[in-house]
């Protein structure tokens, strides 16, 4: 499921951003999909090759995927599921440049039935494996996210040792000395019933 979400932030926000700096030709699809538009153009923009093969696009173009990748290594859990979250990435982006496809050429669902199945197949391969290139920077984040999480988290005593009044020694942290009874944690005095 993480995986999932961190495909589907890091695609939406691919796809508002690719928008706004590749400004391409703006489709009008029919009310209320049209408010969807920013994600729909997306989807074809971050689909489309040329602008990494365009010398003047392509480090733009990769900033984006760069920066997509490192969103959904925010949310990954391992290096290895950064692969699976790239891959949720081009799924989500396939499905918006599918359903931008139906709302432009309704009669491309009713139409033949093979060439409507290839062109699918291939919208979905040529999504999933363009967002690999996410794996470049999402790896990384998910290094730094399990070093800084490290970091934070208190370190465990290397010994454990407790001595009661009476001389008992213990090698735990015990609530009450079993030897004379008294109690060696006062925060937890309210938790225990004294015999006297």
């Amino acid at each position: 499921m993480r995986n999932f979400v961190g495909g589907l932030f890091g695609a939406i926000i691919g796809l508002i951003i690719s928008v706004l700096i590749f400004n391409p030709v703006m489709i009008v699809y029919p009310s209320p999909y049209d408010i969807l538009t920013p994600l729909l153009q997306g989807s074809h923009v971050l689909q489309d090759i040329s602008y990494l093969l365009n010398l003047e696009t392509a480090p733009v173009y990769f900033i984006i995927w760069i920066m997509i990748g490192g969103i959904s290594g925010i949310v990954s859990s391992s290096k290895w599921n950064t692969f699976r979250t790239a891959v949720w990435t081009g799924v989500v982006i396939a499905i918006f440049s599918l359903m931008s496809t139906l709302l432009q050429n309704p009669s491309f669902w009713t139409g033949n039935q093979t060439e409507r199945n290839v062109a699918i197949l291939l919208q979905f391969i040529q999504a999933i494996s363009i967002s690999q290139i996410s794996v470049i920077s999402a790896a990384p984040t998910v290094i730094i996210k399990k070093k800084i999480r490290e970091d934070t988290e208190r370190e465990a005593p290397s010994s454990i040792e407790t001595i009661c009044d009476c001389g008992a020694v213990f090698k735990s942290n015990p609530i009450i000395c079993s030897e004379c009874g008294k109690v060696l944690r006062p925060e937890a005095h309210g938790l225990i019933s004294v015999r006297e």
